[in-house]
């Protein structure tokens, strides 16, 4: 999946491949092959939460069925917007999760194990 993540405003895109199975494809064109979608989804979704972007899946039939963006540059926008920004110390340990490709959960007990409040 490595060839999908090229740069951080990807737009990448699960759609019924033509000669059968699911076809996970980059904005550049760059493509990689699933025999399910459910195999696709989970591999565009990892290389977007790597490298950030949008995300299309389609139906089998073509039509969208989900768009979304995922990634720490859409989330820093969005941040921006309210006025909110990251501390060194957490903006460090989101790269790190980021380096190591953690799932959801994995980086949500990183954070709240980092930043919970010791108890009295």
């Amino acid at each position: 999946m490595d060839s999908l993540m090229k740069h951080s405003s990807a737009k990448y895109q699960v759609a019924p491949a033509p000669t059968g199975g699911w076809a996970v494809r980059q904005d550049n064109g760059a493509a990689k092959f699933f025999s399910t979608q459910g195999e696709a989804v989970a591999a565009a979704q990892a290389a977007v939460r790597k490298a950030g972007g949008e995300l299309t899946i389609q139906a089998a039939n073509g039509h969208v069925k989900k768009r979304f963006t995922l990634g720490s540059s859409a989330m820093e926008k969005l941040n921006a917007v309210e006025g909110l920004t990251l501390s060194t110390k957490a903006r460090q340990i989101f790269a790190k999760l980021d380096r190591a490709g953690a799932s959801p959960d994995a980086r949500r007990s990183a954070i709240s194990g980092a930043f919970r409040k010791a108890k009295s």
